[in-house]
């Protein structure tokens, strides 16, 4: 029996990068950034990133064993992966615990300045509203991704490991992308992750569209939408790196 079980975790940590992206040392990274503990919460946020309940169990009990395979022999722990872009702090998945109402005077007497609010570190990581408002921080803007927030948070820390020195900054209800200057723009929603590209008269080509996101710049000419982890993949990453190429030359 036991036999048969590293035969089938062999093939399955085999054929985890040609059907996800990744290897199992990147997915073990992933789940170590998330904080979270709890065996159930891993698989559950595991599962919406294109793997199966018995695989997203899989990966969990790999994890577990700290990063060793179960059945095998040991697997390489993952390399540290690079920092976020400045201004955007490392998601933590889920809402927190909800909070107990405090007394009205007590809220009056507490609550800091609209405009510059220092919340606890507990609410900072509460979904917030949607905001106009030009002070919206990054951080709020990847809270309005609520269940798709992680899958943002992946998308820029792959863009900064293909880009070093990449910056973002708030503008209205878009995050820009800098390096060093602006060739793309992300827009977060619960539903799916728009990302316009300054790629000119590239033609459309199945990953993006030549379609402008409303607020953005006219440098922005394509968009492509994402929902799922496996199109973060090379030709993503290549189209990204080519939009970064065109808007620092100027064209």
């Amino acid at each position: 029996m036991s036999r048969k079980h590293a035969e089938l975790e062999r093939e399955f940590i085999e054929d985890l990068e040609p059907r996800t992206g990744r290897p199992l040392a990147a997915w073990m990274s992933l789940i170590d950034q998330t904080g979270l503990t709890d065996r159930n919460a891993i698989i559950d946020w595991l599962r919406p990133r294109g793997l199966t309940f018995a695989h997203a169990s899989w990966l969990e009990r790999i994890h577990h064993n700290g990063g060793r395979s179960i059945y095998g022999e040991t697997a390489d722990r993952p390399l540290p992966t690079a920092p976020l872009p400045p201004s955007i702090a490392v998601p933590q998945p889920g809402p927190p615990p909800p909070l107990r109402p405090a007394p009205a005077a007590q809220v009056a007497a507490t609550a800091p300045p609209a405009a510059t609010p220092q919340r606890p570190r507990s609410v900072a990581t509460h979904p917030a509203p949607p905001q106009t408002s030009a002070n919206v921080s990054v951080a709020d803007l990847l809270a309005r991704g609520k269940g798709l927030r992680p899958l943002a948070y992946m998308l820029l820390r792959e863009l900064a490991l293909a880009l070093p020195g990449l910056a973002t900054a708030s503008a209205g209800d878009l995050i820009s992308l800098q390096h060093p200057r602006e060739f793309g723009v992300l827009l977060v929603g619960p539903k799916e992750l728009r990302l316009g590209l300054d790629l000119g008269d590239w033609p459309m080509d199945g990953l993006s569209t030549r379609s402008r996101i409303p607020g953005t710049s006219a440098r922005i000419t394509h968009m492509t939408v994402i929902n799922d982890a496996r199109q973060i993949g090379p030709s993503l990453i290549e189209l990204v790196q080519k939009a970064d190429a065109r808007s620092n030359a100027g064209s």
